[in-house]
């Protein structure tokens, strides 16, 4: 994942001010730190693609408008992460074309199926309602995801 603008810190600090959210609401929001939010907008950190979508679900942008994904290779017969495949191709389902927000959101639910323990009799309807709850939360647009 690139950058398209010089200074993602100082864009999500103006997606901040314009939201007219503090420090401390959006870490409520987003579960990260107000430190690593504030290192985040003065550039001494980097956020990751995960922070990002959380920040994007509260702060109301899109992850595409500010990283570019044209650096992921993909070379057959290589392993490659769930997430560079889903950002290196463009998804379609039946006519309709899934955004980037969509795709993140498929990686994290495949992400839980795969962490789930489909062996242990006594919590795989946990599971199986976690997952569904987990679709829901999808469906309807839940930030939280």
């Amino acid at each position: 994942m690139q950058f398209k603008i010089d200074q993602p810190g100082t864009f999500l600090k103006e997606k901040r001010k314009e939201a007219k959210f503090t420090l401390k609401e959006v870490s409520k929001h987003t579960d990260l730190s107000v430190g690593y939010i504030s290192r985040i907008e003065n550039g001494s950190s980097t956020p990751s693609l995960e922070t990002l979508y959380k920040l994007s679900m509260i702060l109301s942008f899109r992850i595409e408008d500010i990283c570019s994904f044209e650096d992921i290779t993909i070379h057959k017969n290589e392993p490659v992460a769930l997430e560079d495949l889903f950002k290196a191709f463009s998804i379609k389902i039946g006519e309709e074309i899934v955004g980037d927000l969509e795709k993140f959101q498929m990686a994290k639910l495949l992400q839980v199926i795969h962490k789930m323990d489909w062996n242990d009799e006594l919590n795989k309807m946990n599971q199986v309602s976690q997952i569904l709850l987990l679709i829901d939360q999808i469906k309807r647009g839940d930030r939280k995801v």
